[in-house]
């Protein structure tokens, strides 16, 4: 086994085990984003398993191995920077994920490098600002609570035959005997 295909089984390995410690139903878009990097390490893994078996099959036994890569086949990114974007980006909010992405692209650098960015950190704390106001200024619509009933106006609504929780009507007449006692 070559020192790629170990340090991709050792990648999926530790992307599967990340996958495992993420709640599915309360962080949704963080469970899916690991979900594709796992399915891109297995991509990773089988292709590498692949070529070697065709490199196998096309090399004879006597010729020397060719040690140059052909230019046209895609690289395989490098497990531990795999591992490095993977461990930058996880405290990376989800509306912020794609910005990131983006911006180390523009960037022509990996995830892991742009993180170090002060711009970039300015602009994400911008935006974690804005996110923090809009969720405490959306109070929304809310329900009002019912206004608890006074012992008094239970014992009128039962004597008027209206439904009364009965519990709270024993309570209502307890409360009421008890203040007749005390005068």
């Amino acid at each position: 086994m070559t020192t790629t295909k170990k340090g991709l089984r050792n990648a999926l390995e530790s992307a599967q085990a990340e996958l495992a410690k993420i709640d599915k139903e309360a962080k949704p878009k963080t469970y899916a984003r690991q979900e594709e990097i796992v399915k891109a390490y297995e991509i990773a893994l089988n292709q590498s398993i692949r070529a070697k078996k065709a490199e196998k099959k096309a090399t004879p036994k006597n010729s020397p191995k060719e040690t140059e890569t052909p230019k046209n086949e895609p690289s395989v990114p490098d497990f531990t920077t795999q591992i490095k974007n993977t461990r930058a980006l996880k405290d990376v909010h989800d509306d912020d994920f794609e910005f990131v992405l983006n911006w180390a692209k523009s960037q022509g650098k990996e995830p892991y490098e742009v993180m170090a960015d002060d711009d970039l950190q300015a602009v994400l704390n911008n935006r974690s600002e804005k996110r923090k106001a809009a969720d405490t200024t959306n109070t929304g619509k809310g329900k009002r609570k019912a206004s608890k009933l006074s012992h008094e106006a239970i014992i009128r609504k039962a004597e008027a035959g209206e439904d009364v929780d009965m519990e709270a009507l024993a309570e209502a007449r307890m409360a009421q005997r008890l203040a007749r006692v005390q005068k």
